[in-house]
């Protein structure tokens, strides 16, 4: 389970209710909207942090039924005005740029502020991610509620090859702007 923009408050509330059913942990907990924490129940290694375009972004390793599974816990400025537009894009293509060195199954979860037809999300694609939605017929679910006439599709779950997408659904997301993605994935 990934969550972004976890500060070290709700870190704490985040632990009390999910440690007991998830062993394992990576946090980067931050007083503003870049922290996040990964919640596992498989063991979770090699973890680093990033950095995207001046942003951080934790990358870690899942150990799935012998195999080793990046995860990239992405999080982009939202693009509210002109420089933090091209601050996201800047960093969609800093994601993109490190795409091809990525020998592991690749997934890249988390508030990407941008839909699959923002020309930035198009180069990342093409790079070899499939968005989990599209790959089961489920593209065109609202996940930010902040839009005044439809919930746009701005959180993604995108994976290489290797990795099946069985099943997503959108939850309800209560407290938050966001509904979470909920994807169901094999190796």
């Amino acid at each position: 389970m990934l969550v972004d923009e976890v500060t070290p408050k709700l870190l704490r509330g985040l632990r009390a209710v999910l440690d007991p059913d998830y062993a394992h942990h990576a946090f980067m907990p931050l007083d503003d909207a870049f922290g996040s924490a990964i919640f596992s129940k498989v063991v979770l290694a090699h973890g680093v942090v990033v950095d995207v375009a001046g942003l951080p972004m934790q990358s870690v390793v899942a150990k799935l039924g012998g195999h080793d599974v990046r995860l990239w816990a992405v999080h982009t400025r939202a693009p509210t005005r002109e420089n933090s537009r091209q601050l996201r894009d800047e960093m969609i293509d800093t994601l993109t740029a490190h795409r091809p060195s990525e020998p592991l199954p690749l997934i890249a979860a988390g508030d990407f502020n941008a839909t699959i037809w923002h020309g930035s999300m198009r180069d990342l694609l093409g790079a070899g991610l499939t968005d989990a939605a599209d790959a089961v017929g489920k593209g065109l679910r609202g996940t930010w509620k902040g839009a005044r006439l439809m919930e746009t599709p701005i959180d993604h779950v995108l994976v290489t090859r290797q990795v099946r997408v069985l099943d997503v659904r959108v939850g309800t997301g209560a407290g938050s702007d966001h509904r979470p993605v909920i994807a169901d994935l094999a190796i």
